[in-house]
């Protein structure tokens, strides 16, 4: 019985760190994430991916060398090491406000949960219990007898060096084919997201069509402290006047326009919105800009130094785009649906498409030297609060020739 339990606790380490390697490479970016906000964003967001991969290799690596040596001693201590090192990491994540999760750290199934971080912990301290108590037992699994000197002495696979040596060389290999990877895998989320922001782009339009001509609005007009409701909900929160449209805007879109919401959200707002209480929302891997909230005389510098005017709170028209638009109409900075993608963007660029439809990526500095205005309720936020709203600039018309 005791040689059952043995062999039952060193099968399910094996599959533990096989499986949190495999889900790590399989969605490099989310872990990435979660590498990059960790090290407190002291590391570049391509460098957080690259170190992320290398540690899901390394437990890769040494859950096949627990298969292989079964017996080894020395590899049950190096998992334990891991473990050990993954449950700093989720101490550390647990008192990190909106911490990120990857799901790859606690349990399937509860990837974006409140208790992801709480609950990796508790399984992490229950594996370093059973490592631990696998160290005390006799390594080969005989229960009180006694080895001979020759087979005593005769090593149990890899020792700590042979082990260094092979995770250097595998770290090394890696290092150098994995930069070109994680290059086409950037640039092929970034493509994804320029398409989809295209589709959100004609869906919009559409909508304005049988719309007079006003881009999606929820609110109580020319009342910003009034309630909005958007998907049967009422929300009094914020006020929510720009909070929550911002965020929750192409609910207007589905399925009128868009026929599912899972072509334009990621996969875990569904299961945020649910946890929310908030299931008939849609949350777009892309905002819409506050301009399209209000008058564009609202956003002007000028407008924050007289009375607020109600008039102006009225959803925007179409025949208010300056065309050619310069206007960043939809963007990911600041979408909270596009969030599980912070890496690639702070890395490939946010992905802006402008109110005459043309999508391009700049970078957080080029973003975040945009002229905007200091909105109530919302704060100063490029792209979303542009001078002037939705006639304003958000970057220079090319010079005609």
């Amino acid at each position: 019985m005791r040689r059952v339990l043995t062999i039952s606790a060193r099968l399910l380490l094996i599959g533990v760190l096989l499986w949190g390697g495999l889900v790590k490479v399989y969605d490099p970016d989310s872990f990435g994430y979660v590498v990059w906000r960790v090290s407190g964003r002291a590391v570049a967001p391509n460098a957080a991916i690259i170190g992320g991969v290398l540690l899901a290799a390394i437990e890769i690596v040494l859950s096949l060398w627990m298969l292989t040596r079964f017996r080894s001693v020395q590899a049950i201590r190096a998992a334990l090491a891991l473990i050990a090192f993954f449950t700093l990491v989720l101490l550390r994540l647990a008192f990190m406000d909106e911490a990120p999760g990857c799901g790859c750290l606690s349990i399937p199934g509860l990837r974006g949960s409140p208790i992801e971080h709480s609950v990796g912990i508790v399984r992490n301290i229950g594996l370093i219990w059973m490592a631990i108590l696998l160290i005390q037992i006799d390594p080969v699994g005989h229960t009180g007898q006694r080895m001979d000197r020759a087979q005593a002495s005769r090593p149990n696979g890899f020792t700590l060096v042979e082990l260094l040596i092979s995770i250097s060389l595998l770290a090394i290999l890696i290092g150098l084919t994995l930069p070109a990877l994680t290059n086409v895998n950037l640039e092929g989320k970034l493509t994804r997201m320029k398409l989809m922001q295209r589709q959100l782009s004609i869906a919009t339009f559409q909508y304005t069509e049988d719309h007079a001509a006003t881009f999606p609005y929820f609110a109580t007009p020319r009342d910003p402290y009034g309630p909005v409701v958007i998907g049967g909900i009422t929300f009094t929160d914020g006020p929510p006047y720009f909070k929550r449209p911002v965020s929750d805007w192409a609910t207007a879109l589905v399925p009128s326009y868009i026929p599912s919401a899972s072509s334009i959200e990621h996969p875990s707002m569904r299961d945020i919105l649910a946890r929310e209480g908030h299931p008939s929302l849609v949350r777009a891997q892309s905002a819409i800009s506050a301009s399209v909230f209000a008058d564009p005389a609202f956003f002007t510098n000028e407008a924050r130094h007289r009375p607020m005017e109600e008039a102006h709170f009225r959803a925007t028209r179409t025949f208010e785009v300056r065309f050619p638009s310069d206007k960043g109409l939809l963007t990911t900075w600041g979408a909270p649906g596009a969030r599980p993608y912070a890496a690639v963007f702070e890395t490939a660029g946010f992905p802006i498409t402008f109110a005459d439809g043309a999508t391009i990526a700049w970078q957080r500095g080029r973003i975040t030297s945009l002229p905007s205005v200091d909105v109530p309720w919302l704060g100063n936020i490029q792209i979303h609060t542009t001078p002037n709203g939705i006639a304003g600039r958000d970057r220079a018309l090319p010079t005609p020739h």
